[in-house]
């Protein structure tokens, strides 16, 4: 967390961005241990010492103060390490480093937030710091001082990270961060983890050989190109938007969630040729629609607004109705009895959830699919939260999507039933 004061003036450069000023502070000129600040409001998360340049001052001369401020130490400043430009703050801070002499007795920044701080080696403060992802570019510059990597590197994979999830705000509830990362504990995760994913791998194994394939593929019903199509175009429209909505915030890694996937997953049967392979995807993104009816019964408002959520419903659902209108061909749905494609469907999503989203979520701080913590809107919120998902999750898959089932065989019944008695 970069810090503006709120009693401090803010000045801003030509392109309306807040000027501050910063430095990574060392020990001795080894730069072998790092000082690291945090409040008693936020404790844990570990920052670097920066704030903002006051007017008439230089960034060298704001960084010094703001060392002296934030962390308590004087020292000699050194090299130039380079601008950082954070697009979501609309600021640019002027990063030194600076070569701790002297630590103060005593001091503290405010009457209601008194700094602590600490020295951490770098491997140590390589892993403090990506608790907010625009504070990669110091982690970033820490792993090229010890490796030698280039600059050019630093500046590419701290560009990356920060498209990837540096408009992530932490301080939206249930978007991620430390409280959220640290809602259960390590202990709970891992048995939560290692029972359930031993039982659905167990279930997948016996589930492999028994799902139901066709031997051919019948044939295509004749007159339903067109639409095909124009929903096809109109899917990606909106896919498109919202991938364009992730870049422009930089919360491109919220496309993993299940029910941007799901939009993928139809994009390609909408798209892709006959096969017995667009077979098995259909049958399996024919239970994953709980996600979106769910998102809607259950909004998570504090991040986006309910109306930006709308959209996805309808159209998963216009979707899967096109694709029953052209029922044949690698669209055939399993016997309504049949649940063997729901079985597969829920290990396949556990795997998704536990074994990629989990990992991943709790390498990068970011709350995907609220696998770290519940979301605002989950009625079941708790510790055990995730025990309970593991149980009504599974249940709305074989729900919904059997209802699915059920409106796909009637509205093909009805459909050939119209056309039969057309010809007739």
């Amino acid at each position: 967390m970069i810090k503006n004061r709120a009693n401090s003036v803010r000045t801003k450069d030509e392109d309306g961005y807040t000027r501050r000023a910063g430095c990574v502070c060392f020990r001795t000129d080894q730069e072998k241990e790092v000082l690291l600040i945090s409040s008693s409001r936020h404790p844990g998360r570990w920052v670097v010492p920066s704030g903002g340049v006051e007017p008439g001052e230089e960034p060298k001369e704001a960084a010094v103060r703001e060392v002296v401020e934030e962390a308590g130490v004087r020292g000699k400043l050194g090299r130039f390490l380079g601008e950082f430009q954070n697009d979501v703050n609309q600021s640019r801070t002027a990063v030194y480093v600076l070569i701790v002499t002297e630590e103060l007795e005593r001091w503290q920044e405010g009457r209601f937030c008194p700094k602590i701080w600490s020295w951490f080696s770098v491997d140590e403060a390589k892993i403090k710091l990506t608790e907010k992802p625009y504070l990669l570019f110091y982690e970033a510059w820490l792993q090229s001082n010890t490796s030698g990597s280039s600059s050019v590197n630093m500046i590419n994979v701290s560009y990356i990270t920060d498209v990837l999830y540096g408009g992530v705000d932490f301080s939206l509830p249930g978007n991620g961060g430390w409280e959220c990362v640290e809602f259960l504990t390590s202990k709970q995760r891992v048995i939560e983890t290692v029972v359930y994913e031993t039982f659905t791998l167990f279930v997948f194994w016996k589930m492999l050989g028994r799902v139901s394939i066709p031997r051919e593929l019948p044939a295509y019903r004749e007159g339903t190109g067109v639409g095909k199509r124009l929903l096809l175009v109109l899917l990606c429209l909106i896919f498109g938007i919202e991938i364009g909505f992730k870049f422009a915030t930089k919360q491109v890694i919220f496309l993993l969630n299940p029910c941007h996937v799901v939009t993928a997953i139809q994009i390609y049967l909408l798209a892709g040729p006959p096969s017995k392979r667009v077979l098995c995807v259909f049958r399996v993104q024919n239970y994953l629609l709980f996600g979106a009816l769910q998102a809607i019964i259950f909004p998570v408002v504090n991040t986006r607004l309910v109306s930006q959520k709308m959209p996805w419903f309808p159209s998963n659902l216009s979707s899967q109705m096109s694709l029953y209108n052209t029922l044949q061909g690698p669209f055939t749905l399993e016997p309504v009895w049949d649940f063997t494609w729901a079985t597969l469907t829920f290990t396949l999503f556990s795997f998704y959830m536990l074994l990629f989203l989990q990992p991943l979520g709790m390498i990068l701080h970011v709350n995907l699919n609220n696998m770290m913590c519940p979301a605002l809107s989950d009625p079941f919120s708790g510790p055990y939260y995730r025990i309970i998902a593991c149980c009504h999750q599974p249940a709305l898959m074989f729900l919904i999507g059997k209802v699915f089932c059920i409106i796909g065989h009637e509205f093909v019944t009805l459909l050939y039933r119209t056309q039969q008695e057309k010809l007739e």
